[in-house]
């Protein structure tokens, strides 16, 4: 026989004694607690599957009842084989119908170079003196410093580290024969916005070259043919800068309507479209705008797909054997479903059913889509189609009404949950508190038995004494 420690002095298995005692009356409560906080703790996982994917429908409801899903228009532009030339987003106000547009000038910004075999690399010295540079389009402006020593390679940093710099950017191109060209370019467009720059006195002939350091005589045809134009002021010529682009205002012609602006965008040419002229067009180019069909018929297959997914989702919970079986927060709600889905609908003019617009249910309770049916309903009377969701009585507003009492943090799926999480911490208390019986009760054991065993080991020792007492007599 195995002697544990409390038993030592009797010779006695008293601990294996206590331990049974305390396993009979601890093990089949401890069992039972435990098997209940688990099969809570799958009841929870369960309501908080439900209810996941009864969100999930909630929401695909809530998109099919925003007015906006059936107001959004598309614009499909047949774009001429050179490339894209127009491009159209849509706004709410859009309305459907056909254009015929064309970009007769693209706005652009303009652009000054510095004239040729002026400098012969980046780092050549712009200024021994110093001075400002001021550089203006329209009503803005922007001033750099320029130290004295400032190098033509630091004078394009300057520029595009400028504060307040509208949208100019100057870049170095350099021949490779000698000859470096320093290119300003303005992204203002409009008529009339023309990149100015100027500089103060005391720089004026060491920046820009006053002194006539450039020999006109030898000016490239480019630039002359640039002088002549009549925008040129020929007293300018000195600067050794050249404007060789003028800002330009964008031009689009809208079936034969001619529309002129500042940009390359018209947003107030047809209402509710945002016109964007990218390429010169030769002639005009089609363009139609109708309803986004293809949004529509996603929005619906995403709500019954979110459907069916929470029927078959509930129907697995429920069944016989299943984790909800006879829960009657989802067996409340599916049968609400099914009986909102034969609903006659009114305000929908020739429609009356979820059926008139393709929908169907199946014998196992899921939804299918007729695309067919579905696309002459929304081809053939779309206003009453919107109005089937969308409208006080709609399809989607009684869904949204359905779902309401069940979602959010006071609905009946989290009061569900709080419900069941309760019952998990009130068991697991009950346990723990069970767990602190039974070591006192073990405690309590352990002392009895200890006395018992210390007054056995008493007796023997008392016996063992009187017989050696008694052997001695023989």
């Amino acid at each position: 026989m195995s002697v544990g420690a409390l038993g030592t002095g009797s010779g006695m298995d008293l601990e294996s004694l206590v331990t049974g005692l305390v396993s009979s009356q601890r093990d089949s409560k401890i069992a039972a607690y435990e098997q209940k906080i688990s099969d809570l703790s799958v009841e929870l996982s369960a309501v908080g599957s439900a209810e996941s994917v009864a969100f999930s429908f909630h929401e695909a409801v809530k998109k099919v009842n925003d007015s906006r899903l059936f107001n959004n228009r598309i614009a499909d532009v047949e774009q001429p084989a050179t490339g894209d030339a127009i491009s159209i987003e849509t706004t709410s106000r859009a309305n459907s119908g056909q254009y015929n547009l064309g970009v007769n000038q693209v706005a652009a910004g303009s652009r000054m170079e510095l004239l040729p075999n002026v400098f012969e690399s980046p780092d050549d010295v712009l200024t021994a003196l110093g001075g400002t540079m001021t550089f203006a389009a329209g009503s803005e402006s922007f001033t750099i410093n320029l130290e004295g020593g400032t190098t033509l390679a630091e004078l394009s940093s300057l520029i595009s580290q400028a504060e307040k710099n509208f949208g100019v950017s100057a870049s170095i191109i350099d021949t490779g024969e000698g000859d470096v060209r320093l290119i300003i370019e303005s992204d203002k467009t409009g008529d009339g916005n023309d990149l100015s720059i100027s500089v103060n006195e005391k720089s004026l002939v060491d920046i820009m070259g006053t002194d006539s350091r450039y020999d006109f005589a030898v000016l490239p045809e480019k630039y002359t043919q640039l002088l002549k134009t009549t925008k040129h002021n020929l007293s300018m010529v000195p600067d050794n800068l050249i404007s060789t682009q003028f800002a330009q205002n964008g031009i689009i012609s809208v079936d034969g309507v001619e529309i002129e602006g500042e940009s390359n965008k018209f947003d107030r040419a047809v209402q509710g479209l945002e016109i964007q002229a990218l390429n010169k067009t030769e002639g005009q180019v089609a363009a139609s705008v109708s309803v986004d069909t293809d949004s529509i018929k996603e929005a619906i297959t995403t709500l019954t797909d979110s459907y069916n997914k929470m029927v078959s989702n509930f129907n697995e919970l429920t069944q016989m054997g299943g984790t909800l079986q006879g829960n009657s927060l989802l067996r409340s709600l599916e049968s609400s479903l099914v009986s909102t889905l034969g609903r006659t609908f009114e305000g929908g003019g020739e429609f009356r059913t979820m059926f008139d617009l393709g929908l169907e249910v199946e014998r196992n309770g899921l939804l299918t889509v007729d695309s067919y049916k579905l696309d002459n309903a929304i081809a053939s009377g779309f206003n009453h189609f919107a109005d089937m969701f969308t409208g006080e009585r709609g399809i989607a507003k009684a869904f949204d009404d359905l779902m309401q009492p069940y979602m959010g943090a006071s609905g009946l799926f989290r009061s569900t949950e709080d419900s069941i999480q309760s019952q998990i911490n009130k068991n697991d208390e009950s346990r723990e508190a069970f767990d602190l019986r039974m070591e006192k009760y073990e405690s309590t054991l352990r002392k009895q038995y200890s006395s018992l065993d210390s007054s056995i080991a008493e007796m023997n020792a008392s016996g063992a004494y009187l017989r050696s007492q008694l052997s001695a007599l023989e």
